[in-house]
């Protein structure tokens, strides 16, 4: 079609550099060299542009809008254009070396596709094909899309364009496949001239093309079309494209996707439609959106047991309902009888299954038999065609797509898309910052809060005047050891010890306030070899620290500095032991309840697959 012949004369002097044949000098009006000036930029560590174009046409009085998406990494790039009020929207895919051309002529006229192999596009000048050695290919580099490294390109100094300072490169080519001779002007920003993605490189803003071409005849649609018209006739051209908004990065990377709804035939079978479980279920919203209806419906499905279960709310046109309550629909495969309950009043209809049902399939005019997996999904009917991984709710999906001329009746044609989540990496990583190989904070692994007053109870010890130089100085140790003297006398958990509280009378006497938690309110899963212990009741492990404590057995340990291999051993008075203490209301500062949990961390990363069990489809009228 002529409109792609036209954009395939877009940046003509860009994808090209064949000089096989002989350049028209007549063309060429090249400014004079200016020595000095900064090299060409080349562009040599940007993998992704978007950039947007207008294309004016000054010989045939014309004007394309195009936008142009640039990605090196993933060996694609895209042209959405407008021309004549009709879109084309072209996916240049160099994986499989195709490129996809969308046409739209109107707003309410659903895109077609066609797909052409990119060995034998002439749209290869857009973006370009470097031939691998194992028959593939790859796209241009920037340099190489716009011709910047042939030989001859001169600087010409500076001008403005759009009130910029811009520097001038000129070029004079010959390109063999379209029989033309070109001389083609650059502008570059300055390099220190400002631009808004804050760049540091000099941003293209303009490229004239102008000279003689080889090509077909020009005409705008529905002008009339002489039959001895030459196809092949050499014209001049003079082009202008002003480059807005260069940007060094692509923001919205779906324009490389083949838009949803969208069917392109003969793109290879990258992807098998994924295998469907024997039995499932699911919630449907169904969009009818030319009367904007929407309704649920909740599907089950048992292919070994031959049934079928589906609730809906039957819309108020439904000829095949007995009112609009929620119904129940089972369908009993190995009968033939289906079961209709009106929810909300209990009423119950028996009849045959029909086949017109989405779950049924005649065999004769007066049976049927159930749908298997695949005939249910309509997968059987029509050959997809995988059309990539879209994007749904923030769910990665891949997605397959066909046209039908059979649904709703014969004649009509209709596309579907089926959307089932992705199966992807996805990763979870736990970075550690600001490491400590030291014992964590008891109170890090408090849970006091999950205990009331009745569960809890206050105690109190005291100890010699004797020992108060050594406690008082070194506080935080006292309570560690406190804690495991109270863990291993009461025989408790170290998260039942909490708020470990220090003071001293007029004596110097220590006295020293904690509180006991109850055992936990229900059984753990931890793993134990042999089996678990029972916890300790409140009341028990009471009783064992007080027992400890009145038989001069309740001892803690503290570092002697007189002899480190040889610590002292504080000994609590017998007869100071008290457990009438009122229990906070509230948590106190001091050590709380996980003083003896460890910390076992580091970066784990975990790779797990999360897969296909869902979907959905979506059809509509191609």
């Amino acid at each position: 079609m002529i409109l792609v012949l036209t954009i395939t004369l877009l940046l003509a002097t860009t994808g090209v550099n064949s000089q096989t044949g002989t350049l028209d000098q007549s063309v060429c009006n090249l400014p004079t060299a200016v020595q000095g000036g900064p090299p060409v930029p080349q562009f040599g560590n940007l993998d992704h542009f978007e950039a947007y174009i207008e294309c004016n046409m000054k010989d045939i009085g014309e004007t394309i809008e195009v936008k142009e998406y640039y990605d090196k990494k993933e060996d694609r790039g895209t042209l959405d254009t407008v021309q004549y009020g009709q879109g084309i929207y072209l996916i240049y895919d160099y994986s499989v070396l195709q490129i996809y051309e969308i046409v739209q002529r109107t707003s309410t006229e659903n895109p077609v596709c066609q797909t052409r192999p990119m060995q034998s596009s002439a749209q290869n000048g857009v973006f370009g094909l470097n031939t691998g050695t194992d028959n593939s290919g790859h796209i241009f580099s920037v340099a190489q899309m716009f011709n910047l490294g042939t030989n001859g390109m001169i600087y010409a100094g500076t001008t403005t364009v759009r009130g910029m300072p811009v520097h001038r490169y000129s070029l004079c080519v010959y390109w063999d496949q379209w029989q033309s001779s070109i001389q083609t002007d650059y502008y570059f920003t300055a390099s220190d001239y400002p631009n808004p993605y804050n760049w540091a490189s000099m941003v293209p803003v303009r490229i004239t093309a102008k000279g003689l071409a080889q090509g077909p005849p020009h005409h705008r649609p529905g002008d009339p079309v002489n039959p001895n018209e030459a196809t092949m006739t050499q014209h001049n051209f003079d082009h202008v494209y002003d480059i807005f908004f260069f940007k060094p990065y692509v923001n919205d990377r779906t324009v490389f996707d083949i838009p949803a709804g969208v069917f392109c035939p003969g793109r290879p079978p990258v992807k098998a439609i994924p295998d469907i479980p024997a039995a499932f279920s699911y919630r449907s919203e169904i969009l009818v959106k030319y009367n904007f209806v929407v309704s649920y419906i909740d599907e089950y499905y048992d292919y070994n047991s031959k049934l079928v279960r589906y609730d809906y709310k039957p819309l108020a046109a439904s000829s095949t309902s007995f009112g609009t309550d929620n119904e129940i629909v089972v369908h009993d495969f190995n009968t033939g009888v289906e079961y209709l309950t009106d929810a909300i009043s209990g009423n119950c209809t028996v009849r045959p299954i029909t086949n017109t049902s989405f779950d049924s399939e005649a065999v004769d005019p007066y049976t049927i038999r159930m749908r298997d997996k695949f005939e249910f999904f309509e997968f059987d009917k029509v050959n997809y065609t995988y059309s990539g991984v879209k994007e749904l709710r923030g769910i990665p999906c891949d997605v397959w797509i066909t046209t039908r001329m059979d649904w709703p009746f014969k004649g009509k044609v209709t596309s579907w898309e089926w959307w089932f989540s992705a199966t992807f990496p996805y990763y979870t990583i736990y970075n550690t910052y600001a490491f400590d190989n030291s014992q964590p904070k008891f109170e890090f692994f408090d849970i006091n809060h999950c205990f009331p007053a009745e569960n809890r109870k206050r105690l109190q010890v005291q100890f010699p005047a004797a020992y108060f130089s050594q406690v008082f100085s070194n506080q935080t140790l006292f309570k560690e050891e406190m804690l495991l003297a109270l863990v291993q006398t009461g025989q408790v958990s170290p998260l039942r010890v909490i708020d470990i509280k220090l003071d001293y009378d007029d004596s110097r006497r220590i006295l020293v306030q904690f509180t006991l938690l109850d055992k936990a309110p229900i059984a753990g899963s931890v793993y134990c070899s042999g089996g678990c212990r029972a916890e300790t009741p409140l009341q028990e492990a009471i009783n064992k620290v007080k027992s400890a404590v009145n038989s001069n057995q309740f001892t803690v340990q503290m570092p002697n500095p007189k002899d480190p291999t040889r610590p002292l051993a504080l000994t609590a008075y017998p007869d100071k032991y008290r457990d009438d203490l009122t229990v906070p209301g509230a948590p106190q500062q001091g050590y709380s309840s996980g003083d003896m949990a460890g910390l076992a961390m580091g970066m784990i990363i975990l790779g797990l697959l999360i897969g296909g069990g869902s979907g959905f489809f979506v059809f509509r009228n191609a």
